[in-house]
């Protein structure tokens, strides 16, 4: 019997250990990711960033206007307790699943036009959908953990939610795309101990859609956590593969959008394709000549002179390819 075989049989017999879901039922339910007190913990670097987090919100709360070091507004954000959202299209039919991870550079997230808006867009396309809200700032090893606890759950659900436990994919975007993207190759790292049943099933992704990722080259990932920089400025150099990512031929397919003039992170959409292309996963790789970064779904944008907005026309693309791999 093969793995996905397991996972399937196992989805049913362990489905009863989250809550059910109907059709319709409203996206606003909040439900923790992990059983009350047993999320794994923090690391240091993420217990520090989240008691400053909240400080400034008890500076807020004395002087709502309140401005940080620069005369900025102060702003706060920070998630402790990751939860997930999950909406299921109308409608009776089996259905698959994407778990949406919204980005923010792993210091925020943007549940708006790169969670809700993407739920309902999912939705409407007879897919079903599950935000994750992953811990945040500064705590990339809890995201990872949250990411692969959330595919676990919805296969562990599949019966009660009326989806198939094989049809689980992700989507991302900017630091959310990273996430997936290490969500995609890292599923078979250990990176936190079971709490219940659900943690036998696998956490690999069936699928993978990165929109505008950041962090998946070399470079890119350094900066973002201030590691050793890689030298040189050959076509190796600059399109080499962060060390934390390791695809092979059972990487998950991906599909990947990027802007030609998202200067700041296009080299992690080329980095990730070209290891997917080397090692032979079939995978969509579509550069659009404009756009810049974080302007999530898009859909009906125009341009400053009214023409159409290109990166708009990812939405149905993605649909399609979702639609050709059984979702």
């Amino acid at each position: 019997m093969d793995i996905k075989r397991i996972t399937a049989v196992a989805a049913v017999v362990i489905a009863g250990i989250a809550p059910a879901f109907s059709a319709g039922e409203s996206f606003e339910k909040r439900v923790p990711l992990w059983p009350e007190g047993k999320a794994p913990a923090n690391d240091a670097a993420a217990v520090a960033a989240i008691e400053a987090e909240k400080q400034k919100a008890e500076v807020l709360k004395r002087d709502p206007s309140a401005k940080d070091k620069n005369g900025r507004p102060l702003r706060s954000f920070f998630i402790d307790e990751p939860y997930y959202q999950f909406s299921r299209p109308d409608g009776a039919a089996k259905c698959g699943l994407v778990i949406v991870s919204p980005g923010g550079a792993y210091n925020f997230l943007a549940s708006n036009h790169e969670g809700k808006q993407i739920v309902d867009w999912l939705n409407k396309n007879s897919i079903a959908a599950m935000m994750i809200m992953y811990r945040v700032p500064e705590n990339p090893k809890g995201a990872l953990q949250d990411i692969q606890r959330a595919i676990r759950l919805a296969r562990a659900n599949a019966e009660k939610w009326n989806i198939d436990p094989d049809k689980i994919a992700v989507i991302g975007f900017s630091a959310g795309a990273n996430l997936s993207a290490r969500a995609s190759t890292m599923y078979a790292e250990k990176s936190y101990e079971p709490v219940d049943s659900a943690d036998s099933l696998s956490a690999k992704p069936d699928a993978t859609i990165l929109v505008y990722p950041a962090y998946c080259d070399a470079r890119g990932n350094n900066s973002r956590w201030r590691k050793p920089q890689i030298k040189g400025d050959s076509y190796n150099e600059k399109y080499a593969l962060a060390d934390n990512l390791k695809i092979d031929k059972n990487t998950p397919p991906a599909f990947i959008i990027q802007s030609q003039d998202d200067r700041s992170y296009i080299n992690a959409a080329f980095a990730y394709y070209l290891a997917l292309k080397d090692a032979g996963v079939p995978s969509c790789l579509h550069i659009f000549d404009s756009g810049g970064h974080g302007y999530g779904l898009a859909l009906g944008r125009k341009n400053k002179d009214g023409s159409k907005f290109l990166p708009s026309a990812w939405g149905p693309m993605a649909i399609e390819w979702l639609k050709s791999r059984g979702f």
